[in-house]
């Protein structure tokens, strides 16, 4: 129970990756065949991230789990995303495997997990976003990549104020390096 009352992890699904490669396929300012540093906040155990770090594989991944796969068109069969996480807890991948209730939704998550290689995700507070140095040197070593900040469900969880400052950081560190 303490465990579960102190981590503040909620379902991580490698799917929701789909629809950040589909806005990126929409996005006329991103060309074809290009690299993305992608940096999650709130990356959990960073299902996500494994999915987003090579998204030609995570497109056939689902295409063969029957799911809609028209995305990740921007991508080259063979480019390989940079990409790391930030949270305040780190799962375990047995947590991860927990929180996914549905018996069909957590065979996929563990197929998943067995075929994707971990991406790195550090301890970190996505509100001191900008003094985070392994974010930093994340992003000074891809400088010629294009830098992409996002979330997909940590905003519910915290304060407007947090918000802001996170969008803030983003948004500055975001000009700093053309994103």
């Amino acid at each position: 129970i303490d465990l579960a009352g102190n981590n503040t992890t909620s379902k991580n699904i490698p799917h929701r990756a789909s629809f950040i490669l589909w806005l990126i396929d929409q996005c006329k300012s991103i060309p074809h065949n290009s690299t993305i540093a992608f940096v999650e906040l709130g990356a959990s155990g960073g299902l996500i991230l494994d999915a987003l770090k090579d998204p030609n594989r995570f497109a056939s991944w689902m295409s063969m789990n029957g799911y809609r796969a028209d995305f990740a068109q921007k991508f080259s069969s063979n480019n390989l995303n940079p990409v790391i996480g930030v949270d305040l807890v780190i799962p375990s991948i047995d947590w991860l495997k927990a929180l996914v209730l549905a018996d069909k939704d957590r065979g996929e998550v563990v197929n998943f997990i067995n075929q994707f290689e971990r991406s790195p995700v550090i301890n970190g507070d996505a509100t001191k976003l900008q003094f985070l140095t392994p974010v930093n040197d994340f992003l000074n070593s891809h400088r010629k990549k294009i830098p992409f900040i996002f979330s997909t469900s940590m905003f519910y969880q915290i304060t407007a104020s947090q918000r802001e400052t996170i969008l803030t950081a983003a948004k500055i560190i975001l000009q700093d390096l053309r994103g």
